[in-house]
């Protein structure tokens, strides 16, 4: 079992008298008796106080009851409550601990200190020193944002501590919500008031979670479904990510053809809708990528081509004029000349470009690691920020946080280890907020320093543009000029001249539109590729029908129930009809079973219900909780025979979890029903269950 409740203890303190009781349950099944009124749910209900799981029963009134939250019956009349509390003792497979927690914080704590939660790794109810010393205790707190995910978050310490991993599940904010605890133990706990309407466990809505029921059961039974379902909807994420990441990528490129005059070619994606590998590989061309095209003699061409045919007209015109000039004996001194010492000039200011340019590059490159090691220190910032603001969060609750600041050995702002670092004893040491302030100014600075280096790349852009321009005509100039070194001395015709130089122009223009172009063809290949890559993974997990395993374990809940409704004598319908449907409630030729059933036959298919699903959730995982919290069962006139067909089903359960009933019975009644070994009976007969302490 997950959790084992071992005992728990309720202390409310008046001006003059300290008011409680203890219990400790040491057997599998355990029955509270008293009258109405006495504090039976009271007693239940300060067990899932203690772990942090009052959504479950409170009201708008608030938690637990007056008893101790405002006034309490004593022998003088009803007097106030000035501070109350509860102590839980629990054990899992990590171990044993006790837990403590305000209910009536009491005169000069914070009004909301029953959000702290107080824990020891002991047992300080059934064998360790007395709950009343404080020592060694870590600090949590809940019911507030963070609880369930936050380090200093209780759910999120409870959860650790039962072994549990809760996944995300689909939310109506079409994003996903953290599995909460709360939603796990409803399927724990029936409350007296408010549990026993309707047929299936009343999980909590406030979360926002669809189906939480659904998403409950199938956590504890550990189906497939939901393994399914949380890999179906993190690929739809990535698949939707990857299709913007694309889109962009696309309109980038056809932004920069345009530009230039040419068109984008692009190869066709797989549909997002398809399910099908076949249907996928077919739509899928691997080696495809986008090719731009240019207009050339009224034909669409691809840019490479084009780019080969003004390279080769270049060579076919030196090589003419080569062949001009063949035989030529004429002296060119002073003309060569000149022409290299332009060539000269030329070749230097191009190198002296191509070194400009090399440097801005290497300038970006650095801006950009700058920029990398600056977002790190703002997530290390961030992290840091959390987790001071939940230790501000438990010194505003009361705790004493001091010794938990610095749980780990590395210095909170730079990271490096303080082991062996001495420090003089009057060093100042930075309180939390202190320390959150001067962690926001951090991160203020930071920012600004990604603010000034985003400034900077911005800067160097338009400079490195204009740079590559020059150092584009500078080659062509060099190239010009060794061109000129071995021309004929006739002069070229005018058209020739323009020619040439449009064509020199235009393979300028296209060579650089395929240099600029090249990252973001290679960064779509590669999204392209990532994109198919999951739906292929996607069309693997399959539809989302139970696999062969979650049938037989839906099969064996089904038969579970149906034998205890035949035990507990359900009529209206036969029980050997009523089923599971995909959403985890029990239907009759697929309709909902609450619509037809009676009250009381309501009340049985809840007990079968709740029993069968531990009975099988205990078998396959360790993921239910553990017990089962049945409240005043006996409701809506429940018959006696299926009150003592309940109370063998439940004896039958103790090598699966604990079960807690509440009766108002007699006992006389209840020590015939409960006659095992494994069983005890708390008596409060019709006293009230908070009593003056000695």
């Amino acid at each position: 079992m997950p959790l084992r409740i071992n005992a728990v203890s309720l202390r409310a303190h008046t001006a003059d008298e300290t008011y409680g009781f203890d219990a400790t349950f040491d057997r599998d099944v355990t029955v509270i008796r008293g009258a109405n009124t006495v504090g039976k749910s009271l007693l239940v209900q300060s067990i899932l106080y203690g772990l942090g799981l009052d959504d479950l029963f409170a009201t708008r009134q608030g938690t637990l009851t007056r008893a101790m939250t405002t006034e309490l019956d004593a022998a003088s009349g009803r007097v106030p409550v000035t501070r109350s509390e509860v102590w839980l003792e629990v054990t899992s497979r990590a171990g044993t601990i006790t837990t403590h927690r305000l209910v009536r914080p009491g005169e000069g704590r914070e009004s909301n200190a029953h959000q702290l939660v107080s824990v020891w790794h002991s047992a300080r109810l059934t064998g360790g020193p007395s709950p009343d010393m404080v020592g060694d205790a870590s600090y949590y707190f809940v019911n507030r944002p963070g609880s369930a995910a936050g380090s200093d978050g209780f759910h999120s310490f409870l959860a650790t501590f039962l072994g549990l991993e809760l996944p995300k599940v689909p939310n109506y904010n079409e994003t996903e919500s953290r599995l909460y605890l709360q939603l796990l133990f409803a399927l724990c706990y029936v409350d007296q008031k408010h549990g026993w309407g309707g047929t299936v466990p009343q999980v909590p809505t406030k979360y926002g979670i669809i189906e939480p029921l659904r998403r409950s059961v199938e956590y504890a039974l550990a189906l497939e479904s939901l393994v399914k379902l949380t890999e179906r909807r993190s690929l739809e994420e990535s698949l939707r990510r990857l299709e913007a990441r694309e889109s962009r990528l696309r309109g980038r490129l056809e932004a920069a053809g345009a530009v230039n005059g040419a068109r984008l070619s692009v190869p066709s994606v797989p549909s997002r809708a398809l399910r099908s590998l076949a249907a996928i590989e077919k739509e899928y061309q691997k080696s495809a990528e986008p090719v731009f095209e240019v207009l050339s003699n009224s034909v669409w061409i691809p840019l490479d081509e084009r780019i080969a045919q003004l390279e080769q007209n270049r060579i076919d015109r030196a090589r003419a004029k080569a062949e001009a000039e063949h035989g030529a004996s004429l002296s060119r001194t002073a003309e060569t000349s000149e022409l290299e010492r332009r060539l000269g000039d030329a070749q230097e200011a191009a190198n002296s470009a191509s070194l400009q340019l090399r440097e801005l590059n290497e300038s970006e490159t650095m801006l950009d690691t700058q920029m990398g090691a600056l977002a790190r220190r703002l997530v290390r910032i961030d992290e840091e920020l959390s987790r001071y603001n939940q230790l501000r969060i438990l010194a505003e609750l009361g705790a004493d946080i001091a010794p938990s600041t610095l749980h780990e050995n590395d210095c909170p702002t730079c990271h490096q280890s303080l082991l062996g670092v001495e420090s003089p004893d009057d060093a100042h040491v930075l309180s939390v907020a202190d320390t959150v302030a001067f962690l926001k100014n951090e991160r203020t600075t930071v920012r600004q320093l990604v603010s000034r280096a985003e400034a900077a790349i911005a800067e160097i852009d338009p400079r490195r543009v204009a740079v590559s321009a020059a150092l584009s005509d500078l080659r062509a100039q060099v190239r010009a000029l060794e061109n000129d070194l071995v021309a004929p001395d006739a002069m070229p015709s005018t058209a020739d001249l323009q020619r040439a130089l449009s064509d020199e122009a235009a393979e300028r223009q296209m060579r650089s539109l395929h240099e600029t172009t090249s990252i973001d063809v290679r960064m779509w290949r590669e999204t392209v590729e990532e994109y198919v890559a999951g739906l292929v993974v996607r069309s693997r997990l399959g539809d989302s029908s139970p696999s062969r395993s979650d049938q037989e374990k839906l099969a064996d809940w089904t038969n579970r129930m149906r034998s205890d409704l035949l035990a507990f004598g359900f009529e209206s319908a036969n029980p050997m009809e009523v089923a599971i449907d995909e959403t985890m409630k029990p239907t009759v030729e697929g309709y909902d079973i609450s619509f037809q059933n009676s009250a009381s036959d309501g009340i049985r298919l809840r007990w079968a219900y709740l029993l069968s699903l531990l009975d099988v959730a205990s078998s396959v995982s360790d993921r239910h909780p553990g017990f089962l919290i049945l409240d005043e069962p006996g409701q809506q006139g429940v018959d006696a025979e299926s009150l003592a067909a309940l109370s063998v089903r439940a004896q039958n359960t103790v090598n699966r979890g604990q079960i807690f009933l509440t009766t108002s019975e007699s006992m006389a009644t209840l020590q015939k029903r409960f006659a095992s070994d494994r069983t005890s009976i708390i008596d409060l007969d019709d006293a009230r269950l908070l009593r003056p302490i000695a």
